[in-house]
């Protein structure tokens, strides 16, 4: 990394290393129940100044890489009803992992998202009820960095139908 102010202290990872890392350690089953997880970067400077910790190089497609392979690998190890995946975050603005669309990539990673799952054979979602998905007092605050408003109701489930 160049530019770095004298005084960082914190810790920079590679992304993709860290999708790659994940993807192999779960590539044989799990010796326990695990409920995986997958974020589109992370940069928590605003918060933590020098001492923050960035995961550098997050693209859309490498989270919907790292989407897909978790949903085959819990297809695979763990096909029951306790299936459950996170993902972080649908608005952590001040730690720069978003799902909302904004100027740098529009609704690219949604659309990620969207492709991940439906790659993937047998998937189960689960829908918000229609009447929490259209209140509009229900839906997120659009906030941060000039994000780009969705043009449909701001709920995931929606924009991603």
């Amino acid at each position: 990394m160049h530019d770095l102010h004298k005084d960082f202290g914190g810790e920079i990872f590679d992304y993709t290393a860290v999708v790659d890392g994940d993807i192999e350690k779960y590539a044989g089953g799990y010796d326990w129940p695990v409920h995986r997880g997958a974020m589109l970067g992370w940069d928590n400077t605003a918060r933590r100044l020098t001492d923050s910790r960035i995961f550098h190089g997050a693209t859309p497609y490498g989270f919907r890489r790292w989407v897909k392979t978790i949903l085959e690998q819990e297809t695979r190890f763990n096909p029951g009803p306790e299936s459950l995946m996170f993902i972080n975050a649908w608005n952590e603005w001040a730690e720069g992992t978003y799902l909302e669309p904004d100027q740098r990539w529009g609704t690219s990673n949604l659309e990620a998202f969207a492709s991940g799952v439906q790659a993937v054979p047998g998937i189960r979602t689960v829908r918000w009820p229609r009447a929490r998905r259209c209140n509009p007092k229900s839906r997120p605050r659009l906030r941060g960095s000039d994000p780009v408003r969705p043009k449909r109701c701001c709920d995931l489930p929606a924009c991603l139908a």
